[in-house]
Formats: C-alpha cells, structure tokens, sequence
C-alpha cells in the first residue's frame, strides 16, 4: 500500500519508519529537505511539495485500484 506523510518531525518521522520496516511504500515531504532527505536512505520515496506527494499516491491508488481518467487540474 502506498502512504503519504507530510511532516516529518518526530513523531511523522517515527510513523514513516515503523511503516516502512512492516513493508510499506512511503511517500514523504517536509519544509525540512534534511528530514526529507533522511527517510529517502531509509527507504522512502521524497516528494518536493504536498502536491506532488498527493499526485503521486493517488497516481499509485488509480493503478492498483483502477478509476476514472484523470482530470485536468482547473487552476
């Protein structure tokens, strides 16, 4: 199953770790490219905005699911 935790600060960070080692797909973002950056040597994917991060796990949710196309953004 693919995760997306925006926030890595203690206690997102420990989430995103304990989701990974029971065999997860974690996407990741934080305002700290550090935190980031930590997680990506642990296994998680990083993501460079909020937005991407949630196009990237939906992205994950229509393949493994199926669904309806793909809208275009309307901003």
């Amino acid at each position: 199953m693919d995760l997306g935790m925006v926030g890595l600060g203690r206690m997102g960070s420990n989430l995103v770790r304990r989701l990974i080692r029971d065999g997860h797909r974690a996407v990741v973002n934080d305002v700290d490219p550090a935190s980031v950056s930590a997680l990506v040597l642990e296994g998680a994917e990083g993501a460079q905005s909020p937005a991407e991060l949630a196009n990237r796990v939906l992205s994950a949710m229509r393949q493994q699911f199926g669904g309806h196309e793909e809208k275009p953004d309307p901003t």
